[in-house]
């Protein structure tokens, strides 16, 4: 049963898989945002393309929170990566662990949700009065969880230790 449930951690790397071609396709969507801000850039003005670069920055924070989850998913739940002296890793690849992950995905949701809502105040006169309220409530709502899941970690360090004895 033991060797059951160990092995039953490889059903998690089709997610990984599936996540990486998302990845690719996120790049193509980049590629045509860019292609369709850079062939329209005359008849632009400061604003749109002020929200055009804010939407570019958008898709790059979902592509690093996609590369963080693929990588640490990886590490933690399946197997090490190996990495050589020569190796061009950053060093923070091999240390995030699943409380360091749950922080950096709230700290990206977080992100991505703040530049949604300065999109909107860009385009406020576009926008709903309801639609302003909800942007927001997210916003907020993604806030709060931040600090509540980073105060139960440091919580959780100060009682058990570093270590976690």
């Amino acid at each position: 049963m033991q060797k059951l449930m160990l092995a039953s951690r490889w059903l998690m790397a089709p997610f990984y898989v599936f996540l990486i071609v998302g990845l690719a396709a996120l790049v193509y969507v980049a590629g045509m945002h860019l292609w369709h801000m850079i062939s329209h850039i005359a008849e632009t003005d400061e604003s749109q393309m002020t929200v055009q670069l804010l939407q570019l920055v958008d898709l790059s924070l979902l592509a690093s929170l996609i590369v963080i989850v693929v990588v640490s998913g990886f590490e933690n739940y399946l197997t090490p990566i190996a990495k050589d002296e020569k190796s061009t890793w950053p060093i923070w690849m091999s240390q995030i662990d699943f409380a360091a992950l749950k922080i950096k995905l709230i700290a990206s949701i977080t992100a991505i949700a703040s530049i949604q809502l300065l999109e909107t105040f860009i385009n406020v006169e576009d926008s709903k009065d309801r639609d302003i309220m909800w942007s927001i409530a997210v916003l907020l709502t993604f806030v709060i969880t931040g600090l509540i899941l980073a105060l139960s970690d440091y919580l959780g360090e100060k009682g058990h230790g570093k270590d976690g004895h």
